[in-house]
């Protein structure tokens, strides 16, 4: 299976992570899938960790010819590659639950919310004194600076091929410091939080990580839209490269395929198979109405663009009341919405 993937991974730059993960951990129909659903929450978990790290690798290794050569092409490449890298970590932004270890790597991976851009601030400082910054001091240093976000903003941010000579240093190693951190998340993975626990409990926690993983969704939503009026398209999860709604997308797409292998068959299993065809359906209402293109700063600035949002927000917020009020007690469970808060 590794070796499928690893060969699969200039699809699955194409194509998004979730394809690659349906045809990996599913692959089987309806009655195969409840057979082997004591493993289906942590394979989906693992492959995508190991997804999360190939694209990490990439991304070290193109900024690093990046900064052997700099070129507005090899930046071009560089932050294509870091597109694709936020996009395969979607399915595992708050989808962490029950797992420790995963859930404190999360933040070094990416920092987000960052409301007072210390990431910025801290990245500044840190240029001043380029020459002393290694991913070792990096893994000690603030999470602001360590991943994804970093990133972003030093090859977004007041990015070109003039500016980059003084940034590689740091590019580089911030780079290195994220595939260490994507290489533990992987590593992390490989152990089976559930391989003791009961039918009972991984059906609590199929539903307990899709609500994570819809909070940190819909958080990604809600804090640039702020109140109506009164935008902040400052606080949208990677707005400096305008990826905002590509990476909604993405999200959605993430938790339409982890509802799919986790939590449908348990639910038509149990025999409640209007409300698993409402919540599929419903997904792809939700995906539907993520607005066309990208970025979210063009959509926010407009009254029609703002209620498109609007009607994106009511269909993300229908799911969440969906899975705490209907799907959790249908499975004699309670669910909670609020372990991704990170304010």
């Amino acid at each position: 299976m590794k070796n499928l993937i690893v060969n699969g991974c200039n699809a699955l730059a194409r194509q998004g992570l979730v394809l690659v993960t349906l045809s990996l951990v599913a692959g089987c129909d309806g009655n195969e899938k409840a057979d082997a659903s004591p493993n289906l929450l942590w394979n989906l978990q693992k492959q995508s960790a190991l997804a999360f790290a190939l694209h990490a690798k990439k991304l070290e290794s193109d900024v690093t010819t990046l900064c052997v050569d700099i070129t507005a092409e090899a930046l071009t490449t560089s932050q294509m590659q870091w597109t694709e890298t936020m996009k395969a970590w979607q399915p595992l932004a708050g989808s962490n639950f029950g797992n420790e270890a995963a859930m404190s790597l999360s933040w070094k991976i990416q920092f987000y919310p960052d409301k007072k851009n210390t990431t910025g601030r801290q990245l500044t400082q840190l240029l001043d004194n380029a020459s002393d910054v290694t991913p070792e001091s990096l893994a000690d240093s603030s999470v602001a600076v360590q991943g994804l976000g970093a990133l972003e903003w030093l090859l977004f941010d007041k990015a070109n091929v003039s500016a980059l000579a003084a940034r590689c240093g740091v590019i580089q190693a911030v780079a290195s410091r994220l595939k260490q951190s994507a290489i533990e998340m992987e590593a992390i993975w490989q152990a089976n939080p559930w391989e003791t626990a009961s039918q009972e409990q991984r059906d609590k926690d199929s539903i307990n990580v899709l609500a994570g993983q819809l909070d940190a969704t819909i958080k990604s939503l809600s804090l640039p839209m702020g109140k109506p009026g009164f935008p902040k398209p400052y606080q949208a999860q990677a707005w400096r490269s305008s990826q905002s709604l590509a990476l909604l997308r993405s999200s959605i797409e993430a938790l339409n395929t982890r509802y799919v292998l986790t939590l449908e068959s348990v639910l038509r299993n149990k025999g409640h198979h209007e409300l698993a065809d409402r919540l599929t359906k419903h997904w792809q209402v939700a995906r539907d109405s993520v607005p066309d293109g990208d970025g979210m700063n063009p959509i926010l600035s407009r009254h029609d663009g703002y209620r498109q949002l609007m009607t994106l927000a009511n269909n993300l917020e229908y799911l969440k009341i969906a899975l705490a009020d209907e799907a959790a007690p249908a499975l004699g469970m309670v669910v909670g919405f609020n372990a991704t808060d990170g304010d």
